[in-house]
């Protein structure tokens, strides 16, 4: 649980505590350079004679970045930004049977093809902070947001989680992270970063792609940078030149030892060897232990020799609860990623557990959306409420900053998408007259994505008020389509379409890109 107190001054013993240190003394031969990360262990270099497909290299100009906000455990889009009133189920009876909301909690902006869920009343999120309400959110990037309705293929969490970001198989079992990595992540050190969870942290299943572009798992982004040098940071240790010697000198041993002459040619030690003159060679040399360096300056002691990065201080102006809020930390870290040009696709979002803070108490649902088992309207309620307000801020500050910090690269935001991934819908009916009751896993959903690449400030496909499920569209002409049911082949191949990705068999979507003037 994210839990509020006082931020000390960062100093040796603190990070030991948060094991960033404790890595980096040990990683000072630079061995264990990832800190908060398991890419060594889960997405190894290729082996030996294995397929490789190259990465391309984009001019940063042309580079387009995606940000996947997953939604754990059930985010139903009639609960948010599709609501179906009780009134045009045409039946009361009926009605009272089915997730619809009175008049009274559903409003439209002006302007906007869509409308959303106001907040409850107060009284009834007992235990909860109440959620942000989502009319500023709408108000202030409605227009670049769109519905895309669609169902599922599977109700298992880890399942439709990984499903939800590989498209079913659809190409060639690739994650759409590792299909943005491929297309655009040539040169980058790390382009492919997920702080998600379960099944949002899955490979895809397609053997040729490198260990680049498959996913780097972060699960401490508040600390994350401290594992990307063996030396920097410590106190005390060797000159840099001593250090360089003792790795020469280790490389030499590990081609002599009798180890090393009997399991050199291990695809294990190979893979291991790589990563290692990977974190030497290229995490240090690109410094990103300042440049992503998330703490706040204030409370870094000047004795270490680190200097956050000067848009730090702005982030935590942005997001004052960065330093205790989970979620505000991976968004913090994820923009500095993207800023700096380190990663072309940034994973983040809700995990199982609450956001707990001393100011606010419980801020977020205790297994995020999956607790609509117990509480389903206060809890999407909750859930959807502060997802909203944590992308209005997240799109506020790709808005305002210029990509890599070069006003002839243009706003980050017009380069962007965010998808936002979630495992399934819910279930669809309830007990008569219900005020608040518990719902299942159900296969009918719909996404959100928020980007100016797409032709926003619309519904693409529907709800039935006689069942409150969600139909598809024409992918021609975005036109409801009541006998249209998409699933995730279709939701990946129009992400992929925005996103200038190209493959066999891509399920394209005209309807949803935004012609782009020359």
């Amino acid at each position: 649980m994210a839990m509020a107190r006082n931020i000390p001054r960062f100093g040796r013993r603190e990070a030991l505590r948060a094991g960033a240190a404790g890595v980096a003394s040990v990683a000072s031969l630079a061995w264990g350079p990832f800190f908060g990360s398991r890419s060594a262990a889960q997405s190894p270099p290729a082996m030996p004679g294995a397929p490789n497909t190259p990465m391309q290299t984009v001019d940063p100009k042309d580079r387009k970045i995606l940000f996947v906000f997953c939604a754990h455990g059930g985010a139903g889009i009639i609960n948010s930004f599709l609501p179906l009133v009780d009134t045009e189920v045409g039946d009361p009876t009926l009605a009272s049977t089915l997730d619809v909301y009175p008049e009274a909690l559903v409003d439209q902006l002006p302007g906007l093809g869509f409308r959303h869920v106001r907040n409850l009343d107060s009284a009834t999120f007992s235990y909860m902070k109440e959620p942000p309400p989502m009319d500023g959110f709408l108000q202030r990037h409605g227009r670049d947001m769109a519905i895309f309705c669609h169902g599922v293929s599977s109700v298992n969490h880890n399942v439709a989680q990984a499903r939800s970001l590989n498209g079913a198989g659809a190409n060639a079992g690739r994650t759409i992270m590792e299909a943005m990595a491929m297309r655009y992540g040539g040169g980058m050190p790390l382009p492919n970063c997920n702080m998600g969870t379960d099944g949002f942290i899955e490979h895809g299943h397609d053997d040729s792609v490198p260990a680049r572009a498959r996913h780097e798992i972060i699960t401490a982004p508040m600390f994350f940078a401290t594992g990307t040098h063996g030396s920097r940071g410590v106190v005390g240790v060797p000159s840099v030149g001593s250090i360089e010697r003792a790795r020469r000198i280790r490389q030499q041993l590990d081609r002599e030892t009798v180890f090393g002459r009997t399991f050199g040619k291990s695809p294990r030690v190979m893979r291991y060897l790589e990563q290692r003159s990977f974190a030497t060679e290229e995490l240090e040399r690109a410094d990103l232990i300042e440049r992503l360096l998330l703490l706040d300056p204030s409370t870094v002691d000047p004795k270490f020799g680190l200097q956050a990065g000067a848009v730090v201080a702005d982030l935590y102006t942005r997001f004052p609860d960065l330093a205790v809020h989970d979620v505000q930390a991976q968004l913090g870290l994820g923009f500095l990623l993207a800023y700096h040009g380190v990663a072309t696709s940034v994973t983040l979002g809700f995990r199982s557990d609450p956001v707990i803070t001393q100011a606010d108490g419980v801020v977020t649902a205790p297994i995020a959306f999956d607790y609509s088992h117990s509480s389903h309207r206060v809890t999407q309620n909750v859930m959807w409420g502060n997802l909203a307000a944590l992308l209005d801020t997240m799109i506020t500050l790709l808005k305002d900053y210029d990509y890599m910090g070069d006003p002839s690269l243009g706003k980050m935001w017009d380069r962007s998408l965010i998808y936002v991934a979630t495992d399934f819908g819910r279930t669809k009916e309830r007990p008569a007259e219900a005020g608040e009751w518990s719902s299942g896993h159900d296969l009918n959903n719909g996404s959100v994505l928020i980007s100016p690449l797409i032709n926003g400030n619309r519904v693409y496909g529907g709800v039935d008020p006689k069942t409150a499920l969600t139909y598809g569209f024409n992918r021609e002409t975005g036109a409801p389509d009541p006998a249209s049911a998409l699933e995730e082949a279709a939701l990946y191949g129009a992400l992929c379409h925005v996103l200038d990705i190209d493959f066999s068999g891509r399920e394209a979507c005209p309807a949803l890109v935004r012609a782009q003037s020359a």
